[in-house]
Parts: structure tokens; sequence; C-alpha cells
């Protein structure tokens, strides 16, 4: 994919790990300057001298953090929203509402506030794309997930909105629902339930993932980057308010039970 961002200019929110991270490297070596954004300092610090980008301390949930981070830019082609939040699994009876809040002020507020901070930047560009990540779950929310699964079902129709908001400016919206990615943190959650098994870690993904996944394997980060490359390049140059999603076939199996649950990509 070297060559296809080239000249482009874009801003990786949650860089500074897991998908984001993987998004912000693919994005760098095809040809794009990138801004890698995280709360995390020290973390997007770490993958910008990686890659050679630029690091970013970002809270996406402040609005006014956002403006000034923006302000401070003097073009953009390409945003992508991947900053997430995951809270831990609950039923609805058990749900904290500080906790609901907090999910949507990330994972939903946090798209539109930089979404909308981008859109200016976009329109003095003469246009430019907005990738947000969303998840399968927002397609097949999973039980003790609610906060979660609706906050990407929530940007999922934000997608198909600004789509139609924005397309007039050149500014095209998509998003990718990835399912379970092969990230360093479930398989360190995968390794553990393994050991306190008894079993190899293969049998363990066998069970608890691949039976529900067509093509009997995780996705990988790189493959949600290589996605974002693809809407982000002029290979894509007439999808908008497209959802891709990225989960190995997962949607075609019967939906899981609560001792079976996916694991959320962020």
């Amino acid at each position: 994919m070297a060559g296809l961002l080239a000249g482009q200019t874009a801003l990786v929110t949650g860089g500074g790990n897991g998908i984001g991270a993987a998004i912000a490297r693919g994005f760098v070596e095809a040809g794009a300057s990138v801004v890698v954004a995280d709360r995390d300092a020290a973390g997007a610090e770490r993958v910008a001298k990686e890659i050679g980008g630029r690091a970013m301390a970002l809270d996406v949930s402040d609005e006014a953090a956002v403006a000034e981070a923006f302000g401070a830019l003097k073009g953009l082609d390409t945003l992508v929203n991947n900053a997430g939040l995951v809270p831990p699994q609950r039923r609805v009876e058990e749900i904290d509402a500080a906790e609901w809040d907090k999910v949507f002020a990330v994972n939903v507020r946090g798209a539109m506030l930089c979404s909308r901070a981008a859109v200016p930047l976009m329109r003095a560009g003469g246009g430019g794309s907005i990738v947000n990540i969303a998840s399968i779950t927002g397609w097949a929310p999973d039980p003790k997930l609610a906060a979660y699964s609706a906050s990407k079902a929530a940007v999922i129709a934000m997608t198909d909105a600004m789509a139609q908001d924005l397309g007039p400016y050149r500014i095209r919206v998509n998003a990718i629902s990835p399912g379970t990615v092969a990230s360093e943190a479930l398989m360190g959650r995968i390794e553990g339930r393994a050991k306190a098994r008894g079993e190899p870690v293969e049998d363990s993904l066998a069970r608890d993932f691949y039976s529900k996944i067509a093509l009997d394997r995780l996705i990988l980060p790189e493959e949600v980057a290589k996605a974002a490359i693809f809407l982000a390049s002029d290979l894509s140059s007439a999808v908008t308010g497209g959802i891709t999603r990225l989960d190995g076939g997962y949607m075609f199996f019967p939906r899981r039970d609560e001792t079976q649950p996916i694991v959320p990509t962020m």
C-alpha cells in the first residue's frame, strides 16, 4: 500500500496503542504524515517516535481541548476516530450511570467533537475522509455490554448521518466494525483462561472464538489498518456512508450466550 496516502495529513485518535497504533503505523507506511493523538501522552509519544509521526496528548471528550488541538493543525485530509472506552462487563441492573455516561462521552461525543473540528480543515483543503472505528457489537450486541454495544450502534448511525451532511463538501464518512481483534490485552486474557483450564491456548481460542467465526481465526490489528487506508485513499473515492464489517464472518453464526461473550475491539 506504499504511496496510497502520499501527501496526506492524518490524525488518529486513540493512536497510542492497539488498533490505533496499527492504523497510525499503516498510514505512515502508505505515505501519510500522521498525528498520533491519545489521552495517554506517553503512549502517543512512543508510537509517534517509532513511526516518525507527531504526538498529541488529547482527551477527545473535552470540547475545549479538541478545539485547541485541531485549531493548531494547518490542514487535515483524514481523521480516524478510534479512541474508545470499554467498561467492565455488567448486567443492566448493575450498570452505573456515571460509567455509562463516560463510555458515551468517549465513544460517541468524542467522535462527534473531533469530526466537527475536522470539517473546517477538510473544507479548506477541498475535501477529506473521516473513518469511524465502530464494532461488531454495534450490529450484534452482547450481554453484559449494553453501554459499549449501544455506543457503537450510535457511532454506526452517526456515520450515516455525517456522510449525508458532509457529502456536499467532498468529505466522505465511513466506519469499520471490527470483530474480535487479536490485541495484546486480549491474548493475555486468553492465555490466563487457558492456564486456568489446564489446556493449550489454541484449544481455548477454538472453544471461545474460532467456533463462532467463519474464518476460524481472530482479526489482526493490521487488517483494520488496511481497511482504514482503503477508506482514506482514492481507491474509495465514491464510498461514503459505508460500514465495513471486518469480523471474519462472525455475523454468519447464531448469537452467543452469556458464557461466550465476544471481546470488544478496544
